[in-house]
């Protein structure tokens, strides 16, 4: 597969994770965090940014989430071109070295 033709939104999934405010006393951010997976090679990115309570103030959970995801995204972006055409590891078979026997 040519990663120029991989589509993103088609190939992975993404959960939110994480949405707690911070820090739990006096807080000044919501930290949003997200699981991505890509569901081409079951490959997985934690990534989490910090939403400022005066910016998130009467916003709804969904508006917060679309500005930390527009906050990470350029990331996640960068992250799946290089991950996308890479074999999976997990469930992959491991061979001892030599030297190791």
């Amino acid at each position: 597969m040519e990663k120029e033709k991989i589509n993103i939104k088609h190939c992975t999934s993404v959960k939110v994770v994480r949405f707690d405010n911070y820090p739990p006393t006096d807080p000044k951010y919501l930290v949003v965090a997200f699981e991505v997976k890509c569901t081409l090679n079951d490959r997985r990115k934690y990534t989490e940014t910090r939403v400022d309570l005066d910016a998130a103030k009467d916003k709804s959970e969904e508006e917060v989430t679309r500005m930390a995801w527009d906050a990470v995204k350029e990331d996640v972006k960068k992250w799946f071109k290089e991950e996308a055409t890479k074999k999976p590891i997990i469930g992959s078979s491991f061979e001892i070295p030599d030297e190791d026997a």
